[in-house]
């Protein structure tokens, strides 16, 4: 660090500050940049290109546990084998795939739900079908507190339109919720350490 023998202008000072942060935001070099997780099948397998990624190559990392999740909601089902490719391959077998394949349910379900945008400020409502259904499958393999639909839901203010989008929101919720509850089920039949966001 160099030491100052009189102080700067204000101005040279707030010249060699703004170089500086200039200077730290622009990377030496570029940094390539990796769309998501990509797979292709295999017979029964699902392969895993981890390439490139800069996260664990495990599923116990919940980064790459949501990647595998969004790949099986994303390929047909019957997937028997999950295979992580890297500098090594890791494998996981039947019991851990039935297990998350039970949750890619979860997100194949909401991923093919429709929703209809009829009033300009239903993207602000907090009862907004595409918002609440981004936070469930953001929870997964949590459940989201948006699932438990004993609470009542805000509705806008276009009467019998909102009413029907909400008991809509609900009965999608209740499904998902099903769906969730039986891949919870397979889980806890299942050895597999599987971390929630809150234990980063």
């Amino acid at each position: 660090m160099d030491i100052l023998t009189r102080p700067p202008r204000a101005g040279t000072m707030r010249n060699n500050v703004l170089t500086m942060l200039k200077e730290r935001a622009r990377p030496t070099r570029p940094q390539p940049r990796r769309a998501g997780c990509s797979g292709k099948r295999d017979g029964s397998t699902l392969l895993v290109d981890c390439q490139g990624c800069r996260q664990t190559q495990s599923l116990a990392d919940q980064h790459c546990l949501k990647g595998v999740l969004r790949l099986m909601a994303a390929d047909p089902p019957n997937i028997r084998e999950i295979v992580l490719v890297r500098d090594w391959h890791i494998s996981y077998g039947r019991d851990v795939v039935e297990m998350l394949s039970k949750v890619a349910d979860v997100v194949r379900f909401c991923n093919g739900l429709g929703f209809d945008r009829l009033f300009d400020d239903c993207s602000a409502c907090s009862s907004n079908p595409r918002l609440v259904v981004s936070r469930v499958v953001d929870s997964l393999p949590r459940a989201a507190p948006e699932l438990d639909t004993r609470n009542p839901r805000p509705s806008g203010g276009h009467g019998r339109a909102c009413e029907q989008c909400v008991h809509n929101l609900r009965t999608n919720l209740d499904h998902a919720r099903l769906l969730l509850e039986e891949a919870e089920a397979s889980m806890s039949r299942t050895l597999v350490n599987v971390v929630s966001s809150d234990d980063h």
